[in-house]
């Protein structure tokens, strides 16, 4: 698997990831929500989660909400 070109690691923090989440600070009160939103903000990247406070953020653009059902789980992008 390490050696597997497809898969990369994903920079978690760095000061521009940093940044961005210490201005989401009035609307995101928990840091760590705060740095995975950062993060997928910054890699361009789509964030599944179950997180309603980061559902319900206005500014969502990259967020896909995961439902779990009993056999499937399926996800829908966030408008």
């Amino acid at each position: 698997i390490l050696k597997d070109e497809r898969l990369k690691q994903t920079e978690i923090t760095n000061a521009a990831i940093e940044e961005y989440a210490d201005n989401l600070v009035g609307e995101i009160k928990n840091y760590f929500r705060r740095t995975i939103y950062a993060t997928a903000k910054y890699i361009n990247a789509l964030l599944l989660t179950e997180s309603k406070i980061l559902l319900n953020y206005n500014n969502t653009s990259n967020i896909i909400r995961l439902y779990e059902n009993e056999k499937l789980a399926k996800v829908e992008q966030v408008k």
